[in-house]
């Protein structure tokens, strides 16, 4: 499509639109990165160390504050399009684009680390859809790499030798349509995987270990009273009972109904609830309460009991103590 605007000369129309989406040319290979690691079960949410992926783009957008600044002539003027029998690219383009492949493979290779380092952790517990969707993000990792490789390549022909660029141009084009078709083929595997996911959950979830499971959690969260510590979270209960988090989830889902963190938060406010009845923590501040009761904050606290009774804690207490 840019390739279209460009030798249709389009771009004397809309003069603005110049580099305008360069900057987020950077982001391809982090929200690549990301979405594989959410995909994966290795990354619940970003967090604030994350946001340091978006420093190339940050760092381009700045770099291009003074060209975006500049009027629509002054844009055309600077602009040096480039004629459809030689489709060379201009030296401060070479600049941007040198980078963004860069870290696009760089990115997509660590992108299939992380998906082979999930695979070996994945044994005999984790469901045969789970098995499949990383071979097949692993493939379509494979393909898409491949792609930037060939890209590259295509760009350093069209740079540095005298080969005609519009065929350059086009072998570009094709090998991109060969990673849509690739996607529409994995897209239509994909459905097929996720309608047969109840039977092969079956078939790869023995009763017997997903009760023996559900009793060990059980007996984390009700038993040892883990859930009044501050810090448990999912990787807790997959190193205690040898599991990973895909099938964790899958075993939290179907046997409770909910996920790993209200299934822990449901046990913290049902021992508020019964300290604030019997009152053994009225000396207590509400942050006091929220410490003994497993909650990083007051905040957290109350957000949370009020998720879970449709009260405050302070409504609670005020309720009980009129009863």
């Amino acid at each position: 499509m840019k390739a279209v605007i460009v030798l249709e000369g389009y771009y004397t129309h809309f003069p603005h639109s110049i580099k305008l989406f360069l900057p987020l040319h950077f982001l391809l290979g982090p929200l690549f990165y990301y979405y594989v690691k959410f995909t994966t079960g290795l990354q619940k949410k970003l967090v604030l160390k994350d946001m340091v992926h978006l420093i190339p783009c940050i760092i381009s957008f700045i770099t291009l504050v003074p060209f975006y600044i500049k009027s629509g002539v002054e844009k055309l003027a600077l602009h040096s399009a480039p004629a459809p029998d030689n489709f060379s690219m201009a030296g401060e383009m070479i600049f941007y684009y040198a980078p963004i492949l860069f870290l696009a493979i760089f990115y997509c290779w660590k992108s299939l680390l992380l998906i082979r380092s999930s695979s070996k952790v994945s044994d005999k517990r984790t469901v045969k859809s789970d098995q499949k969707k990383l071979v097949w993000l692993e493939k379509y990792t494979k393909v898409f790499l491949l792609f930037l490789v060939c890209f590259t390549v295509a760009q350093l022909v069209f740079i540095f030798t005298d080969f005609y660029q519009f065929y350059v141009m086009l072998f570009t084009v094709f090998t991109s349509s060969i990673l849509i078709h690739y996607i529409a083929y994995w897209a239509l595997k994909q459905s097929r995987i996720t309608n047969t996911i109840r039977a092969e959950e079956r078939e790869y979830q023995p009763k017997e270990h997903v009760e023996e499971t559900k009793s060990k959690i059980i007996t984390i969260l009700k038993d040892e009273q883990r859930y009044l510590e501050n810090n448990l979270s999912s990787k807790y209960f997959c190193d205690r009972l040898e599991i990973n988090s895909m099938y964790l989830s899958q075993i939290v889902n179907r046997e409770f109904n909910c996920n790993i963190s209200y299934l822990i938060n449901s046990y913290r406010v049902a021992h508020a609830k019964k300290t604030l009845k019997s009152g053994e923590l009225d000396h207590l501040s509400f942050a006091g309460i929220a410490e003994q009761t497993g909650f990083n904050s007051a905040n957290a606290f109350t957000r949370v009991f009020k998720q879970h009774t449709g009260q405050t804690p302070s409504q609670y207490r005020k309720q009980v103590s009129e009863n």
